[in-house]
């Protein structure tokens, strides 16, 4: 962030009182944010397809009710495929909340920008400059890798499950 932050402010020396237009090149760090968030989000309908496909396999096994797991002696390597879809789809979810709301920013100052050059040949202040920054930097941030959650107890499966099957009635 810190050579972020230097090539937007500048490497030192005299500071001008004048703002300066948003680069280009944060147009286009926006346009591909839009467009990882479009990825994301067909990553999490793929997701649901799938939990989907995993609690017809936990119905095509006669699985209806938590009762119902005493016959079905595998029913934990289905539960556990469904907990890590969740969780990857609960994740991603928050990732794209995220970048939508770092979008919306970001837009909101380069309208301002457009607004400001078109009416009085405006441009964003160094202020402005330093906060698109930042808020990429946030993004980046968010973006990296989570750590690991260690696996469910059975008795936290068989509730993840239960609350599954009733959401499907």
């Amino acid at each position: 962030m810190g050579v972020l932050l230097l090539s937007v402010v500048g490497c030192g020396g005299a500071e001008t009182k004048q703002p300066s237009h948003a680069p280009p090149s944060y147009r286009q760090r926006l346009g591909e944010l839009k467009f990882k968030r479009d990825k994301i989000v067909l990553t999490i309908s793929r997701l649901e397809k799938e939990r989907n496909q995993i609690m017809h396999r936990l119905r095509s096994d006669g699985i209806e009710s938590i009762d119902d797991l005493r016959s079905i002696p595998h029913w934990t390597v289905h539960a556990r495929e469904l907990k890590q879809v969740i969780k990857e789809q609960k994740s991603l979810k928050a990732t794209v909340d995220s970048l939508d709301a770092a979008i919306v920013r970001v837009e909101s100052i380069l309208r301002r920008d457009d607004r400001e050059r078109t009416v009085e040949y405006g441009k964003l202040s160094n202020e402005e400059l330093n906060e698109v920054a930042t808020i990429f930097h946030e993004v980046d941030e968010t973006l990296k890798p989570a750590n690991q959650v260690s696996g469910l107890e059975e008795i936290e499966l068989q509730s993840l499950l239960e609350q599954e099957l009733n959401n499907d009635e």
